[in-house]
């Protein structure tokens, strides 16, 4: 038996009945760095067709392991599709981050190059991704923000530094929940 991934415990296994259909944002926004092909980080897969991959049943296996947020989180409705809401979520693994909040988190992905902005969809989706207790950060093409831990709360854990007494527990608390860095 297979050890669970990391987004399987977080989240529990995909949602039945929850199929990508024709949504291809991942073919745009994911590395694909497997040795069958390499693909950069916001660059159409060449087998990314209107209906979807046209490689699907042979694709490489980090398409084949790697879901989005709407796949893997139930209680995300179906108009959170990233195709129809315009927004990509999925678990970001960087250990060697120097950024703490940087190092496991979930990111809100805008599509198409789109500026960050905010939207009934936009809200929803972040409100569900908080309740998993990890850093979210939306995006934009190479800009982020910090979305959750607020704002003071993040910036005290990022610099490692003495919060103040009103916050020193949730930074403690956050501190103790981040994976050290690696490498």
């Amino acid at each position: 038996m297979t050890e669970a991934s990391f987004e399987e415990r977080l989240f529990g296994p995909l949602v039945p009945g929850r199929e990508c259909g024709a949504c291809t944002a991942c073919c745009f926004e994911i590395t694909i760095d497997d040795r069958e092909m390499r693909k950069p980080p916001r660059q159409t897969c060449v087998h990314c067709v209107a209906e979807g991959c046209g490689i699907y049943a042979d694709r490489p296996q980090d398409c084949r392991t790697w879901f989005c947020a709407w796949r893997r989180v139930a209680d995300l409705p179906d108009h959170l599709r990233p195709d129809r809401s315009g927004v990509l979520a999925c678990v970001v693994e960087s250990y060697a981050a120097e950024n703490p909040l940087q190092r496991l988190y979930l990111i809100a992905q805008w599509l198409g190059g789109r500026p960050i902005a905010r939207s009934e969809a936009a809200d929803q989706l972040l409100a569900a991704l908080r309740r998993y207790g990890l850093p979210v950060w939306v995006g934009s093409g190479d800009r982020m923000s910090l979305h959750f831990p607020r704002q003071e709360v993040g910036l005290a854990v990022m610099r490692g530094e003495a919060p103040e007494a009103a916050i020193a527990s949730e930074v403690e608390g956050w501190r103790r929940r981040l994976p050290p860095r690696s490498g």
